[in-house]
């Protein structure tokens, strides 16, 4: 049992929990002591909204139960389950589900509470570092796309250097932090002078610098252990959105600002680095609670490309990471372009074989429609000040309905085509009502039917937008050949 001074009142104990984690706790004085394993409804005060189906079981005991069911014995801080339960006022817990429930008790947890616990465990399993942690973390992957040993432990250094002393705590919390709708109430409480975003991370940024007491897991906390937090979510600055080129240049300006000023040292870029790391690792957590099932071979490959120029980017701030990491994207697809190196990250392609075949797609096009495509994203990357939202997910989804990579790059290029030309808002462009696959359907059926779209674009008030084949306003007609 190791124990070493953190700040003022407190202490910082390490000790091996259920199969041989390093559990990590902070120990205050006894008048503020956090319990790592507290005991139903005597130490947790979970929110006062108890599930119809279930009266006799609060959120709080759910998510224990949750937890136990498949990570073993609970240790959550009171403060984390807390922060949890808020998740139990979303609007997907209704009475229709309790059928489900009783074939499945999973259901009655929030998606977003199943994300949390599995970024917690990669935190866990990374700090961890075996063999063992390595097959926990890759139990629930493809065979033919496992995480390689040699990356995990790669991550695995990288958490482990990150997670001492006080940053461990911000590392952990990062997990727990997400939009909930009970958040957004205590928001329009606390700062009502303030617009509550749209955007989920932007929603992030913008509460922990203005009201990060609303969030359990901050309680008690010293107001600059707070403040470090907030370089941890530096607005605009999404590293799934640089992994994929959704943005352009506007995604390394805040980075660049603070490496500049030497407001940002090395420790807090690792810190902000790792917590994406974890992100990431956690990214459709509630598909498979175990392990990781987003951070795969293809896709730690990639985000070790982005981390090298991050790297560089680190001691040369003017340096154009974007433009090094395409390159890098571009070489691994064997593609001759930085738009189809960006179409290929946005599609999260990574074979030669793939990139021959968008590169086939590009070159049947007409030399006028190939040169208009790289000039408007050449532009896109320069111009753009807010990154757009849910934009791979059209790809994804199109790939999923059985389009063929040159069938899903000739519809996706139209639909960005119509948004972009129309949209004036200050919100994100969001695709995630046109990355519906009820809203996508149509429009391959056109396209096979006529290889030809025309479509009318209806935006609503976030930033959302659905594309439709048919309505008398606003149509925007593209050929694709």
């Amino acid at each position: 049992m190791l124990r070493r001074s953190l700040i003022a009142g407190g202490s910082f104990l390490v000790t091996f929990g259920a199969f041989g984690i390093l559990s990590y706790r902070y120990m205050r004085k006894p008048t503020a002591a956090i319990e790592s394993n507290p005991q139903p409804d005597s130490t947790v005060q979970a929110l006062p909204n108890e599930v119809p189906q279930f009266p006799a079981i609060n959120a709080a005991e759910h998510i224990r139960m949750y937890f136990e069911r498949h990570y073993g014995i609970c240790n959550l801080l009171k403060e984390e389950v807390a922060l949890l339960t808020y998740f139990f006022k979303n609007s997907w817990s209704t009475p229709e589900s309790s059928a489900r429930i009783a074939q499945n008790p999973d259901d009655m947890i929030d998606p977003e509470i199943k994300r949390a616990l599995a970024r917690r465990q990669c935190l866990f399993l990374f700090i961890e570092g075996t063999i063992r942690g390595y097959d926990t973390f890759t139990r629930a992957q493809p065979d033919d796309d496992k995480l390689t040993l040699d990356s995990f432990l790669f991550f695995s250094r990288l958490i482990k250097k990150v997670s001492t002393g006080e940053f461990y705590f911000l590392l952990r919390a990062s997990c727990f932090l997400a939009k909930s709708d009970t958040a957004e109430t205590l928001f329009k409480e606390n700062i009502p002078y303030v617009v509550v975003p749209a955007d989920s991370e932007k929603f992030l940024t913008v509460t922990i610098r203005e009201c990060p007491f609303i969030y359990p897991v901050f309680n008690d906390w010293p107001k600059y252990l707070s403040r470090l937090m907030q370089f941890v979510y530096l607005p605009d600055t999404h590293a799934r959105h640089m992994l994929y080129t959704e943005g352009g240049d506007n995604m390394f300006a805040e980075l660049r600002k603070r490496i500049l000023d030497k407001t940002m040292t090395r420790d807090l870029f690792d810190l902000w680095l790792c917590r994406w790391i974890l992100n990431i690792a956690g990214f459709r957590g509630h598909e498979n609670p175990a392990g990781s099932v987003y951070l795969t071979r293809k896709t730690a490959r990639h985000l070790r490309m982005l981390i090298t120029e991050l790297n560089i980017f680190y001691k040369h701030p003017n340096h154009d990471v974007l433009a090094g990491y395409l390159c890098r994207r571009g070489e691994e697809l064997g593609v001759t372009s930085k738009y189809l190196s960006h179409l290929g990250a946005l599609m999260r392609l990574g074979t030669k074989k793939e990139g021959e075949a968008l590169q086939q797609w590009f070159d049947s096009l007409p030399a006028k429609r190939r040169l208009a495509l790289e000039e408007q994203y050449a532009a896109s990357v320069k111009r753009m000040k807010v990154t757009p939202t849910y934009e791979p997910a059209v790809l994804d989804n199109l790939l999923a309905l059985g389009c063929r990579i040159a069938e899903a790059a000739d519809i996706y290029s139209v639909i960005r085509s119509n948004a972009f030309a129309q949209y004036h808002q200050e919100e994100p462009l969001s695709f995630r009502e046109a990355a519906r696959k009820e809203n996508l359907l149509p429009l391959i059926e056109a396209y096979r039917a006529n290889q030809t779209l025309e479509l009318t674009v209806t935006f609503a008030a976030n930033g959302s937008f659905v594309p439709s084949l048919a309505a008398p306003k606003r149509t925007f007609a593209c050929a694709l050949s």
